[in-house]
């Protein structure tokens, strides 16, 4: 009878001795194996090992199947990706998804892709992830930008359990960058000019930016100017022409317009001005419209 006998640990000189006697001794209970008085392995019989097995993989939760697809995507796709719901709420959001966006992820979840990306409400884009939710067919659409830090954003849309993914990539229009310096150029040669100013119209007819001439020419602070629709700025006998004008370019049945007309500045006079008017047009949706108001020198 061996001497450690009631011991549930051994050391691996005493275990490589007498292997087939401590293999049976941990048929009944674990025992530690020491190597210079210090435990570095347990010895346990296959049964038991089983069940402590099971019982840890039994423990630990097992992440939904959406889980382990959004994860997956997100290993191997180029691009931010964001899941919303059939009510159009993110209910996921990759980091980088979140910088394109330009909101912080705990920002975005649980609110309307619409009210993150107002451009989404804007044009086709709402209608088309509509159309995914609906038909299941994968379909892709571009969301404008306005400046060099807030870019153009090309968005592939496809069906996801209870709702839509949407990939967004940043578009890497080549004319983008030159476009925006063209037009830092321009806006200093009106500046030279000193008799043209420039106004930026929403889809609803509404002065949206404004150049300081503008303001000068009015008489108003571009406080005051902003969300002013334009006509309503002109002498009453012009503003249904002036309207008419607008409202042509906005809706698309015109590349431009121009048209002579008078501005009532906030000292009651009357300015006679020449307005050309273009839409701002991304793919197939309008969302706003450029002018130029030139006056005479005196």
């Amino acid at each position: 009878m061996h001497s450690v006998e009631q011991k549930d640990s051994v050391t691996s000189a005493e275990i490589t001795r007498n292997f087939g006697y401590w293999q049976e001794r941990a048929q009944d209970r674990p025992l530690t194996i020491t190597h210079h008085g210090r435990p570095r392995y347990v010895l346990v019989s296959n049964d038991r090992w089983r069940e402590v097995s099971q019982a840890d993989h039994g423990e630990r939760p097992k992440p939904d199947q959406g889980t382990l697809e959004f994860a997956l995507l997100m290993k191997h796709m180029d691009g931010g990706l964001v899941i919303i719901d059939n009510d159009l709420k993110v209910i996921q959001s990759s980091s980088e998804a979140t910088l394109l966006l330009g909101h912080p992820c705990g920002e975005v979840i649980g609110r309307r892709i619409d009210e993150i990306l107002p451009q989404v409400g804007c044009g086709p884009a709402i209608a088309c992830i509509r159309h995914v939710s609906r038909t299941g067919e994968e379909t892709h659409f571009e969301l404008p930008g306005e400046t060099p830090q807030h870019p153009p954003l090309r968005i592939k849309a496809f069906l996801w359990p209870n709702g839509v993914a949407l990939i967004v990539r940043v578009f890497h229009d080549r004319n983008f960058d030159k476009t925006a310096i063209d037009g830092e150029a321009l806006e200093r040669a009106c500046a030279a000019h000193g008799y043209i100013a420039t106004v930026k119209l929403t889809v609803r007819a509404t002065i949206a930016q404004l150049d300081a001439r503008f303001a000068a020419l009015t008489g108003l602070a571009p406080g005051q100017l902003k969300g002013t629709r334009f006509a309503d700025l002109t002498v009453p006998a012009s503003r249904a022409a002036v309207r008419e004008a607008i409202e042509v370019v906005l809706e698309g049945s015109a590349a431009s317009r121009a048209f002579g007309s008078k501005i009532l500045t906030n000292a009651g006079i009357e300015v006679p001005v020449r307005v050309s008017i273009a839409p701002i047009a991304s793919g197939f949706a309008i969302s706003g419209a450029i002018m130029l108001i030139t006056t005479t020198p005196d």
